[in-house]
């Protein structure tokens, strides 16, 4: 069939070629120019004929310039000396201005100008002509059109997702985006669109309940919602996944709840029972992984973050050990009642399991839910504080299996290990767990006086100053800061300084992310413990340090993730989200509109698909040391791709994107 199709084009050009020279009369001496001419013809249309796939209607649409433009038999004519002459729209850029030279010289720009306007109103290029004039009488348009056509494509109006991203991202008031997308309406939509963003952001009204005092969502319809948000986000992932594929899909989270106090005392009056609003109590859960057996189909880029920390609960009450019970109980019984996520993503059904972990908690609301009374003791084995020195005993103590479900609380873990070494260095010079002599309380209040005006002036902490209402300034940011000028943190509190290395090397260990060697980690922890007994025996443990030194390893290989990723920082940092959004962001006409503008502005801040638009901020992190890596299993054991493990001996630090967001900045005062 191929060769019967060029068979038939041979004889068209052939054909053609005998048409052409019976007109044009060509002679014998220009036969051969003529030949050379008709022949680069033929080879120009097949050469764009094949390229058309043979096809009449591609072929008229791609070369309709070509088949417009004419073709001249110079050879036919009179012979003359010399290159042939090319017609002007062919030629090069040097030949045009030599062609164009005489006219310029001798005509004016005007007329030039107008000439070129008038051509291209009579060749019915109305518009070209137009913006030829508008160019001719401003020369300022000529920028402004070609600035126009560079900005064509990056001019595109945003999605109603993406304003709302921003709107989020730039914390915006309703009146500062109308001013924003008023000035530029190219860019952004109007607030009506992003309102309809917002709505989606919200799970079914049937699962919320709202009163003065508190607001709630059921837990199976919060977490249908983050499913489906999370498919979304990830719609091109599941396009490629089979079937059969979709129905064992698992996603694992992590809860918790947390009270805090000193919020503002509106002046509005509770309709319903008395109540205060100073205090509120709030349930948070953050997923983190979404898993098709051992794969990983979405992750939690933000663990440690309110970014994706979803509100369950918000209540205007003061925390309690009955609060955190009956809180408990509630959630409990809505996770053995919960089912499957079904979710309907173009025309496929997928099914997502639930795997929920109680983590995000801290020591008060741990020895709640144990039933420990003390602080002093451990809710895991039951230990006191006149016990925890003896690390051979401790070691051999049973430990409840039933709590070591909540995991290490890694932000009050920095906190604890920095108030700890403080109060050792109180005490320095007495050498003893307290100070009950007059002469020894003097000592140790000249210490208290001393030591937070060195590192006020030496590295610029404040350290252990009371805040009203908020405890006082030992965050976990101060406590960062301690660790990292380890040296310049033992001359000022003349604390060994391994032991204060050694303690921030587990706690980077713990807190990186990666999974942990079990075996390595327990006997790196024991070391610490014993050279903590060893500097100092005369006082007693913390059992915040109890807990990581002897039952960490216990805790570290129960859990279902590194334990890095199952912190309560986003929990901690929520109470400072709430002081922000019920004072900017919700309404004062009634206490119940307020409390469900609240939790609709945490919906909106958590949501999967909104915070995935959202770019991530660049942190100043430190590369892990060598030390911390040696306690790690390998990169390639590590089913996180994006968690590489970096190190070097030096600790530098460097600016990268990492794991880690916004560190939580509250104190930890009741614990």
């Amino acid at each position: 069939m191929e060769n019967s199709g060029c068979s038939q084009l041979q004889e068209k050009f052939k054909f053609l070629k005998e048409e052409i020279r019976e007109r044009t009369k060509v002679s014998s001496e220009n036969m051969k120019e003529f030949n050379e001419r008709i022949n680069k013809f033929c080879f120009d249309f097949k050469t764009r004929w094949y390229a058309s796939a043979r096809k009449q209607q591609y072929f008229l649409q791609s070369n309709r310039d070509w088949l417009d433009s004419s073709i001249g038999f110079s050879c036919c004519k009179t012979h003359k000396r010399g290159r042939m002459e090319v017609p002007f729209e062919e030629c090069s850029e040097p030949t045009k201005r030599k062609k164009s030279l005489a006219l310029r010289k001798t005509a004016p720009l005007p007329l030039l100008v107008h000439a070129t306007q008038m051509g291209l109103r009579a060749a019915g290029q109305l518009d070209a002509s137009k913006v030829m004039q508008e160019i001719s009488e401003s020369p300022a348009n000529a920028t402004k059109y070609r600035l126009s056509v560079q900005n064509a494509g990056k001019n595109k109006q945003m999605s109603k997702e993406e304003a709302l991203s921003v709107l989020v991202e730039a914390k915006l008031s309703r009146h500062q985006y109308n001013i924003i997308s008023q000035s530029a309406p190219e860019k952004f939509p109007c607030y009506t669109y992003v309102q309809s963003a917002k709505k989606d952001c919200y799970p079914k009204r049937e699962c919320i309940k709202i009163d003065e005092t508190s607001v709630k969502v059921s837990l199976q319809g919060l977490l249908d919602h983050t499913v489906e948000r999370i498919m979304l986000s990830q719609k091109g992932v599941f396009e490629i996944l089979d079937e059969e594929n979709l129905y064992e899909l698992c996603l694992y989270s992590k809860w918790g709840f947390d009270g805090s106090s000193g919020h503002s005392l509106y002046k509005q009056v509770f309709h319903g029972p008395s109540a205060s609003d100073s205090s509120v109590f709030i349930t948070c859960i953050v997923p983190l992984r979404l898993v098709y057996k051992t794969k990983i189909i979405w992750v939690n880029p933000r663990p440690s973050s309110t970014r994706y920390c979803r509100p369950l609960k918000m209540e205007f009450v003061k925390e309690s050990a009955e609060v955190s019970k009956t809180e408990k109980a509630r959630v409990d019984a809505e996770i053995r009642n919960l089912g499957n996520s079904i979710v309907f993503i173009d025309n496929k059904r997928l099914e997502v399991r639930h795997n929920l972990m109680l983590t995000m908690v801290d020591g008060k609301v741990c020895n709640a839910l144990t039933g420990t009374k003390s602080t002093q003791s451990c809710y895991l084995c039951g230990a006191t504080s006149k016990e925890l020195n003896d690390i051979d005993n401790m070691v051999k103590r049973e430990v409840n299996m039933n709590n070591i479900q909540f995991g290490l609380s890694i932000l009050h873990g920095w906190i604890r290990f920095f108030e700890c070494l403080l109060q050792v260095s109180y005490k320095f010079p007495i050498k003893k767990w307290q100070a009950r002599l007059v002469d020894e309380k003097e000592i140790v209040s000249e210490n208290k006086a001393r030591i937070p005006k060195e590192f006020r002036d030496r590295i610029g902490l404040i350290v252990d100053q009371p805040k009203p209402g908020y405890g006082s300034t030992n965050d976990g940011n101060t406590a960062r800061r301690f660790f990292e000028n380890a040296e310049v943190s033992s001359e000022i509190t003349k604390i060994d300084v391994e032991l204060i290395t050694k303690m921030h090397m587990l706690m980077i260990a713990v807190s990186s992310g990666h999974e942990i060697e079990v075996e390595k980690f327990r006997q790196f922890a024991l070391s610490t413990a014993r050279l903590f007994v060893q500097k100092y025996p005369w006082y007693y443990m913390p059992p915040t340090l109890h807990k990581y030194f002897i039952h960490g390893p216990e805790i570290v290989s129960h859990a279902l993730l590194p334990i890095g990723r199952l912190s309560e920082e986003a929990q901690e940092a929520r109470n400072k989200d709430f002081k922000r959004f019920r004072e900017d962001f919700a309404r004062k006409c009634s206490r119940q509109k307020a409390n469900e503008d609240i939790f609709n502005r945490f919906l909106i801040t958590s949501d999967p698909l909104i915070c995935s638009k959202r770019k991530l901020p660049k942190k100043k992190i430190q590369t892990l040391p060598k030390a911390v890596v040696e306690l790690l299993k390998p990169a390639k054991e590590d089913n996180d791709k994006n968690d590489d493990i970096k190190y070097n001996d030096d600790y530098e630090s460097k600016e990268e994107d990492d794991d880690d967001d916004v560190f939580a900045n509250d104190s930890m005062s009741d614990d």
